[in-house]
């Protein structure tokens, strides 16, 4: 690892670092485990969505249960498409991204590869604040 570290600073990462994780979550380890939780969103009565889904395995706009139900339960054991799903979510006309504690890494990555974005870190303090803005946002046509 400390060689693949080295590697990706001498190509110009910005930053590489080891992780201390508890779980090798979206790789092919978890497919076991995708595959119970699988089955089991198959025995939940599922609704249509009322908005579009993003899944996070293939990047593409879902609209029906089904599929939104399956993305769910695979994308533990897959790689998340980020940038492939907020570039089609732009496409698709979303302009806010909010990103759920912890942390804000997603917010910094949106503000800096999607122009004109408003990405916004939430904490559990500030949802007031978090709800304006989103109906800002709807309100501007956003």
């Amino acid at each position: 690892m400390d060689r693949v570290l080295d590697e990706a600073r001498r190509r110009g990462a910005r930053k590489a670092e080891r992780l201390d994780v508890s779980v090798p979550s979206h790789c092919p380890l978890l497919q076991p485990v995708a595959d119970l939780l699988q089955h089991h969103i198959s025995t939940l009565p599922l609704r249509q969505p009322k908005l579009t889904y993003i899944g996070n395995v293939n990047a593409r706009p879902m609209r029906t249960a089904e599929l939104v139900a399956s993305d769910l339960a695979n994308n533990i054991a897959h790689g998340v498409r980020w940038h492939d799903a907020t570039t089609i979510s732009r496409e698709l006309g979303c302009n806010l991204f909010l990103e759920m504690p912890p942390g804000h890494v997603l917010t910094d990555l949106a503000k800096e590869n999607l122009s004109g974005a408003n990405a916004l870190a939430v904490e559990k303090d500030v949802l007031p604040r978090v709800l304006r803005v989103a109906k800002e946002e709807i309100n501007a046509g956003g």
